[in-house]
C-alpha cells in the first residue's frame, strides 16, 4: 500500500522576513519536520510506503531559493511551482490568471469537439447549432473552478480580460464567419450568448449562498469570521477580492 501527500509551506523566504517573522518561520519549519518524522514512523509501524516519488513541496509567496527542505523516512521531498487539487491548480504565486490558463484546456477541447460534429453532419450552414451545442457544452468546461480563480475577471470593464473569454469570441465569431476585429459585445448580441463573466459571477453567487446554508458548522464559522471584513452588505460573495473588483458599481 502506498500513501501519497502533499505538504504546503505558507510562508515566504525568510531573508525577506523580520526577526520575530523568522522566528515563526522556523518554528512553523519544525513542526512540519516533525509531523515528517511521525508519518515516517507511522508508515513503518503499519507496514505502508509512503510514496516520496509522489509527495511534493509548494511554499507559496516564496522567492529565490532559500527555502526549507522537507524530507520523510531520509527521502527528500520535491519542491513544485504548482500543486493540483480537485482540478484546479494553485500556483506558488497565487497568481489567478495562470489558473485560468489552465482552465482553457477543457474548453478549446470542448470547442473541438464541436467543430468536428458540426463537419461530420455538415452542419456549417447551421450556425445556430454550434451556437447551442456551444452553451452547453462549451461553457460549461471553462467553469470549473471559477468560483476561485474567475474572481480576478469579475470587475465592470474586465469582460473580455480572461484568455477564456478570448477563445470564446474567437469561436463565436469563426461560427459567423466575421473577422476576428468585429466589436465583440455585437458578436455576443447576435450570437445570443452572455460574456462568460456572467456565469463566473453567478457561479461565485451560488457557491456563497451554499456556504451561507450549509450544515458543516466549520465552513459556517469560516464564513461568519470573513463576513466583519465586509462594509457594505453586498460585498457578501466570497471574500474581500470579489468585493474590490466591484468598487464604484451601483447595487440596489
Amino acid at each position: 500500500m502506498q500513501l501519497s501527500i502533499f505538504l504546503i509551506n505558507l510562508f515566504v523566504g525568510t531573508y525577506r522576513l523580520s526577526s520575530h517573522a523568522r522566528l515563526e518561520a522556523f518554528v512553523i519549519q519544525t513542526k512540519l519536520n516533525l509531523k515528517c518524522f511521525r508519518l515516517a514512523v507511522y508508515a513503518r509501524n503499519k507496514h505502508l510506503i509512503v510514496n516520496t516519488s509522489k509527495s511534493e513541496v509548494v511554499h507559496f509567496n516564496s522567492a529565490g531559493e532559500n527555502v526549507p527542505v522537507f524530507d520523510v523516512g531520509g527521502a527528500t521531498l520535491h519542491h513544485k511551482d504548482y500543486f493540483r487539487y480537485l482540478g484546479m491548480v494553485f500556483y506558488r504565486t497565487l497568481n489567478m490568471a495562470k489558473s485560468a490558463e489552465h482552465a482553457a484546456r477543457p474548453f478549446l477541447a470542448s470547442a473541438y469537439r464541436i467543430r468536428r460534429f458540426v463537419r461530420e453532419h455538415a452542419l456549417a450552414d447551421r450556425p445556430h447549432t454550434s451556437l447551442w451545442l456551444a452553451k452547453t457544452y462549451v461553457i460549461p468546461a471553462g467553469m470549473y473552478g471559477s468560483q476561485v480563480w474567475g474572481t480576478g475577471f469579475l470587475q465592470a470593464g474586465r469582460e473580455f480580460s480572461s484568455p477564456l473569454s478570448t477563445l470564446h469570441l474567437h469561436f463565436l465569431k469563426g461560427t459567423l464567419g466575421v473577422k476576428q476585429s468585429t466589436t465583440n459585445w455585437a458578436v455576443l448580441r447576435e450570437c445570443g450568448h452572455e460574456p462568460l463573466q456572467f456565469f463566473w459571477f453567478r457561479s461565485a453567487v451560488k457557491l456563497f449562498n451554499s456556504m451561507l446554508n450549509t450544515i458543516s458548522d466549520t465552513l459556517r464559522r469560516v464564513v461568519q469570521a470573513d463576513l466583519p471584513q465586509f462594509t457594505v452588505s453586498f460585498r457578501c460573495l466570497l471574500d474581500s477580492s470579489i468585493a474590490e473588483r466591484f468598487s464604484g458599481t451601483a447595487w440596489v
